[in-house]
C-alpha cells in the first residue's frame, strides 16, 4: 500500500478466527493511519488457531482506539470489559481512533 500511497481509514474484517493474526500484521497502520475498524470475531475459530481473544483487544487497546459491541438491533455499546465475558460465540465490534 505504501507504494502506491493508499491509505486506508476504515477496514472491515470477518475472516473466520484469524482476526489475531490481521492485527498483529496491521501494527504500523493501525499506529500511522489511525483507521476505523468493524470486525466480527469468532471465538472459537480462534481459540482453535491456537490465539486468545482478549489479543485483539490487547492490541486495540495499546494503539489508542475505543471499542463498542455491535449489537443486533443496531445499538453500539462501549466495551469495558474483557471480551471473553462477551456472550456469543461470534460478535462484532467497532474500534474508533
Amino acid at each position: 500500500m505504501e507504494e502506491n500511497h493508499i491509505v486506508p481509514n476504515f477496514i472491515k474484517l470477518d475472516i473466520e478466527g484469524a482476526e489475531v493474526l490481521a492485527f498483529r500484521g496491521m501494527r504500523s497502520i493501525l499506529a500511522s493511519e489511525r483507521p476505523v475498524i468493524y470486525c466480527a470475531v469468532h471465538k472459537d475459530s480462534i481459540l482453535s488457531m491456537g490465539e486468545e481473544v482478549e489479543s485483539i483487544k490487547k492490541a486495540l487497546l495499546k494503539s489508542r482506539y475505543n471499542l463498542f459491541r455491535v449489537m443486533t438491533n443496531g445499538d453500539v455499546l462501549r466495551i469495558t470489559d474483557e471480551f471473553e465475558n462477551e456472550d456469543l460465540r461470534k460478535f462484532t465490534f467497532l474500534a474508533l481512533p
